[in-house]
Order: C-alpha cells, then sequence, then structure tokens
C-alpha cells in the first residue's frame, strides 16, 4: 500500500497544472481548477475509493480491474449473443471473481471469453430469463402500479434474482397501504415473482451546468448541476452542447466559476424510455471536460458501455449543491424504472444508498476519466443515474469524448 501511496502523492505533486485560461494577477482575478490528465494521474479516483470503503489501494485497484475485465466480457456478449445475455456483478469482496450471467447454458463463445480472461470470472448460466425479458417482466408490473393510481413507483430488472422483481411504492392516501392488498393489481401471472416494499415518500424526488459539473441556472438562482458535453450533426456541421437532467426546466444560464454566466439555449428533451436528460447549446466553445470536484477538471477520456455497467461496481458523483466527490457507492441495479410524481422514467442505474442532495441533478456520475452517467434523483430511498450510453438514443446526441 505504501507503494500506491507514494506513486499517488508524486503524481498529484506533477498534476498542479492549472487550465490554460486569462486569468490575471489580482485578488479580483479568476483562479481556474486543476487539470488532471490521463498521463500525469492514471487513476485519480482510486484513493477516493478505498478511503470511502475501507479498503486498502490495491483492494481498491483488483475491484476496478474486475470491474474492467468482466464488463468487457458482457459487453461482447450482449453485442454477440443478445438472445442468452444476462449482466455481470462484482465480488462484494474487492478483487474476488466477478461472475457473468446468461440465460440457458454457456455456448462456445461465451466459454471462451471467460476462459480467455485475464482476471478470473466466474460463470453463472442456466439462467431463466434474458437481459430485454428481465426488463420487459419489470415494466409490467411498474406499469400496473402506476395504473393502479401510484405516482411514485421504482421496479427493478435485477439480474441475479432469477426472475424475482423488487419493487416499491410510497404511501399515498386512498391506496393500499400494505404490500399484500398492492399485490393484487400486479398481473397475476408475475405476482408471486414481485417482492413489494411500501416505502416513505421522502425517498423519492428529484434532485435538481460549458462542460460537466457547473451550476446550471434559471432566472439567475442555481437550480441543477450539468452534465456531459454532446453534439449533434445539422446536415452541414456539429452543434456542441451540454446535458442536464430533463425534469430541471427553464434553466437559461450555465455558470463558469470565475468567468461569469453564459447563455445556455434548450435544444431537446427527453423523460421516459431512456431516462431523464436535456440538451442546451451556450455561447462559448463546450468542450469534453468535466468537473471531478470544484477545484478539479478531468478530460473526458472515456464512455462506459450501458452492457458494461456491473452489480456492486463502484462510480463516484459529483453535483454543485453537495460540492464533493463521493466515491461511497456502488451499483445496485442496472436497470430500474422509476416514476416520480406521476412522471415515468426508464432504464436508470439505481445506486446502493443516497450521497446526492437537491440541486445535484443532472450532474455526472463517473470513474476517473470514464462518463457513466447523470443524475436523475432519489428512487425509493437510493440514488438513481441516467445512463449515457443511452443520450443518442434519448436525445438524438453523441457523446463528445476529448481529443
Amino acid at each position: 500500500m505504501s507503494t500506491w501511496k507514494s506513486a499517488l502523492i508524486s503524481l498529484l505533486a506533477l498534476a498542479m497544472v492549472a487550465v490554460p485560461g486569462s486569468s490575471v494577477a489580482g485578488a479580483t482575478s479568476p483562479v481556474d481548477p486543476v487539470r488532471q490528465t490521463p498521463e500525469l494521474i492514471p487513476h485519480p479516483d482510486l484513493e477516493l475509493v478505498a478511503e470511502a470503503n475501507g479498503w486498502t489501494l490495491d483492494q481498491a485497484a483488483a475491484q476496478q480491474q474486475a470491474a474492467d475485465a468482466v464488463g468487457a466480457i458482457a459487453t461482447r456478449v450482449a453485442k454477440e449473443r443478445p438472445d442468452v445475455f444476462v449482466g455481470s456483478a462484482l465480488s462484494e469482496t474487492p478483487g474476488g471473481p466477478p461472475t457473468l450471467y446468461v440465460k440457458g447454458p454457456a455456448d462456445p463463445l461465451v466459454r471462451g471469453l471467460v476462459a480467455a480472461s485475464a482476471v478470473k470470472v466466474l460463470l453463472a448460466d442456466d439462467q431463466p430469463f434474458s437481459f430485454a425479458e428481465l426488463e420487459a417482466r419489470k415494466i409490467r408490473v411498474h406499469t400496473a402500479l402506476v395504473l393502479a393510481g401510484f405516482k411514485n413507483v421504482v421496479t427493478g430488472a435485477n439480474i441475479t434474482g432469477k426472475g424475482v422483481i423488487p419493487a416499491a411504492v410510497a404511501v399515498q392516501s386512498g391506496l393500499p397501504t400494505a404490500a399484500a392488498d398492492a399485490l393484487r393489481v400486479v398481473p397475476e401471472d408475475l405476482r408471486s415473482s414481485v417482492v413489494l416494499t411500501i416505502a416513505d415518500p421522502s425517498g423519492f424526488r428529484d434532485t435538481n451546468s460549458a462542460f460537466g459539473g457547473m451550476w446550471v441556472t434559471k432566472s439567475g438562482a442555481n437550480d441543477a448541476t450539468s452534465g456531459w458535453t454532446v453534439r449533434k450533426w445539422n446536415g452541414s456541421a456539429y452543434v456542441y452542447g451540454v446535458t442536464t437532467a430533463g425534469h430541471a426546466s427553464g434553466e437559461n444560464g450555465i455558470v463558469h466559476p470565475g468567468y461569469g454566466t453564459h447563455t445556455f439555449v434548450f435544444q431537446a428533451e427527453h423523460r421516459g424510455e431512456y431516462g431523464d436528460v436535456e440538451w442546451h447549446t451556450t455561447n462559448v466553445t463546450e468542450e469534453a471536460l468535466f468537473y471531478a470536484d470544484s477545484g478539479t477538471v478531468r478530460n473526458t477520456m472515456y464512455l462506459e458501455p450501458r452492457t458494461g455497467i456491473s452489480l456492486n461496481e463502484i462510480v463516484c458523483q459529483y453535483g454543485r449543491a453537495s460540492n464533493s466527490r463521493d466515491c461511497g457507492l456502488h451499483v445496485d441495479d442496472v436497470s430500474i424504472a422509476c416514476t416520480l410524481s406521476g412522471v415515468y422514467n426508464n432504464r436508470l442505474v439505481q445506486m446502493s444508498a443516497i450521497t446526492s442532495t437537491p440541486g445535484d441533478s443532472g450532474g455526472g456520475w463517473s470513474y476517473d476519466y470514464k462518463a457513466y452517467g447523470s443524475q436523475k434523483g432519489w428512487c425509493s430511498g437510493k440514488d438513481a443515474w441516467s445512463v449515457a450510453d443511452l443520450y443518442d438514443e434519448a436525445l438524438g446526441v453523441e457523446f463528445q469524448i476529448f481529443e
């Protein structure tokens, strides 16, 4: 562990390089954040993950290596065997072997990918449902609960549950307050598979910035956080912009710390099958950068494929309102449907607890230099976020990688 720490200290010293800007000496001049790059600090979140989870640096590194290895295999299986792909999960023991889940008996391609992995991967074949089938079952339950009148509903895909469907609804006046009574509205053929919780309404809410991690303002007041840089082809050239949460309506400014507020012009919104996200153009250059915390920016070097996200994988959050980078939560479900105040969002990732606060909506979920998604809100007492790999389906935009 001492080797890791000494190396990180040396790299952090090298990394105290400001983003190129127009700052001028003096008390009122802008103070540019520290710029982190993969060349200077290959794994800037490693120490945060270790500290947040009570691990050594070696354990944190081993866990991320496992996530990268099984994520790559899962993405390949999802592409070439979508009818059997279920998903992947990391061990709860840091550095323990991850598991790949497939429907039915594994074929030679799947077995070959697992056998060739540099990291030991466990194979859990003979699962009863594919990922697509789990999502379809989830939505049938979710739709039934919403049609019954519940305005705050969460249902999960639960890739390790062999068909068990976790669901939660907030207590609501005039509707059943006992799980057994609420279950009666669920399709009969799925009823025995549903584990339903009647939950506290306080665990359901949206957490409502030119690049990721800035304040987004509405009529001058801080309201949400920016997520990631995107672009769209208009027939002759690319138009660049920045995302935030879809529910954060009416925003018209984005604050570049030290440089003031720039215009933030709405382009499109999606709140539905592919999450909760919208994008805006600005009157300045939109770079593929993001604030990892209030004093640090990083290049956006990678986009995590949706199929590469594993259960128990650590992902870090930063939003302007909470204003701290937290790497203490892990993925609890890779695909939930979440209806908040009657508004439906699907294909969200749910984390193991809440670290965000109102005002963080739209802010990025990331690890090192890799983008995972952007904050939605609280779904049954846990943070949930829209998957960045689905921005094209949601908004018709391309995710922008640093060049």
